[in-house]
């Protein structure tokens, strides 16, 4: 229980920094572009989040449990587990970087009524990889249960973002307000990637070699629900913001957008917190008894009766 106060104190420092980096950014674009630019800025940020949801399917959760699982028995334990993951990336970014490249047009037609914005959806395919990579290592870090590192590099990682988001919204408006929304994610990857090169796990046999068809299969089983959790909301959001801008227009999405931002900042004091502590936690347990005392332990901190 103690820890898990500590890692929700954690993430909760983490939430506030993205809360305050969100409203700063939303301050920003709703003074440069205004309530319409907020509403573009939302309709290409679920865009992303609905593409890195596919990419980083194989490299999630699944990773973070087999991770946690294998993690006594050292690193090369958990290799054909990092590498089944590096597969499955591979092959997501094989078939849909290309088909995001040719349905660009049509989706920028589609989400901002300007097919001339296509360079945006192209940007997001490509930068993909970077990240499903960054995702890749917070998880293998969150599997470790090293909550501290956790959490300081994904403030360092938003910071950057965050900055490098600011100056180009300054420096392009609404043009560099879309573009830092498509590059944001795999900026936080290529951050991650270069911060993470000196750790020990990050070695070129732990993450390319053999591999079994077991360890490709079960990281399989996790993707149908990985891609179906995380494109559920970005694709709501965006039906609900097609249906605001056809009824009622640009100016009241992008106030919408404002509502939703402030609601979804605080509810990530909680999702964040459970979902850094607890997927960990229960994979490192042992016996079904273990499993629900540490259950009901969780259940009572975070639904007191």
């Amino acid at each position: 229980m103690r820890r898990l106060l500590k890692v929700t104190a954690m993430t909760g420092l983490l939430t506030l920094l993205r809360m305050a980096s969100g409203f700063v950014i939303a301050k920003i674009v709703a003074l440069y572009i205004g309530p319409s630019g907020m509403a573009m800025l939302g309709q290409i940020q679920n865009l992303v989040s609905a593409l890195n949801g596919i990419i980083n399917a194989p490299a999630g959760s699944v990773i973070v449990r087999y991770t946690a699982e294998n993690q006594a028995q050292g690193f090369d334990a958990c290799a054909p587990w990092w590498r089944a993951s590096v597969q499955w990336i591979l092959l997501f970014c094989g078939i849909f970087i290309p088909l995001g490249l040719l349905a660009a047009e049509p989706l920028a037609a589609r989400l901002l009524d300007n097919p001339d914005q296509a360079w945006i959806i192209r940007i997001t395919v490509l930068l993909l990889p970077f990240a499903a990579s960054g995702t890749l290592i917070n998880s293998v870090i969150n599997g470790q249960q090293q909550y501290r590192r956790y959490v300081r590099l994904g403030m360092l990682s938003l910071l950057i973002s965050s900055s490098v988001m600011v100056c180009m919204i300054l420096y392009s408006n609404l043009e560099g307000a879309l573009m830092a929304a498509a590059a944001q994610a795999g900026l936080i990857g290529l951050v991650m990637l270069v911060v993470s090169m000196h750790q020990p796990w990050f070695k070129l046999h732990y993450w390319w070699g053999e591999t079994t068809n077991e360890q490709r299969k079960k990281i399989g089983g996790y993707i149908l629900m990985a891609v179906t959790s995380a494109m559920t909301v970005p694709l709501s959001l965006m039906a609900v913001r097609n249906i605001l801008i056809t009824q009622v227009g640009w100016e009241a999405a992008g106030q919408w957008q404002a509502v939703w931002k402030i609601s979804e900042a605080y509810l990530g004091v909680i999702t964040i917190a459970l979902g850094t502590y607890y997927l960990p936690r229960l994979s490192s347990l042992t016996g079904v008894t273990a499993i629900k005392k540490e259950i009901n332990h969780t259940a009572l901190f975070i639904l007191p009766i």
